[in-house]
């Protein structure tokens, strides 16, 4: 079985990714994961990203887009991000997928489908 986790999950379930940036539950998830996908993208990505973004019902969580979480996006390389990269040195053995854009991203994901032949 491998335990994914996408850096910032709320719980690291095996045999699933979730997602979010949840520091009470970081080192645990990250402590139990195999494989790590770091998404280290710009923060103007990342606030285009939240400002444009739709959850399909299946997904009931989700954060309003506001001052707050835009100030928290803005902050996240001084405040969370040296945490989850101290994380990734106490946890050598752990692989780590680093994505810098969505273009690299996409090209990642291509690559799966091709070796494991998905058609999307």
């Amino acid at each position: 079985e491998i335990a994914s986790c996408l850096v910032g999950s709320e719980m690291c379930i095996r045999d699933r990714i979730s997602d979010g940036n949840f520091k009470r539950t970081l080192e645990i998830r990250i402590k139990n994961a195999e494989l790590i996908y770091f998404l280290d993208l710009p923060v103007e990505a990342c606030i285009r990203g939240v400002k444009t973004r739709k959850r399909p019902k299946e997904f009931p969580c989700f954060l309003p887009v506001n001052d707050e979480l835009i100030e928290d996006i803005k902050k996240y390389n001084f405040v969370c991000k040296p945490i989850v990269l101290s994380l990734f040195e106490k946890y050598p053995d752990k692989k780590v997928v680093t994505f810098i854009s969505h273009t690299q991203i996409d090209e990642y994901i291509t690559k799966l489908e091709v070796e494991y032949g998905f058609n999307t």
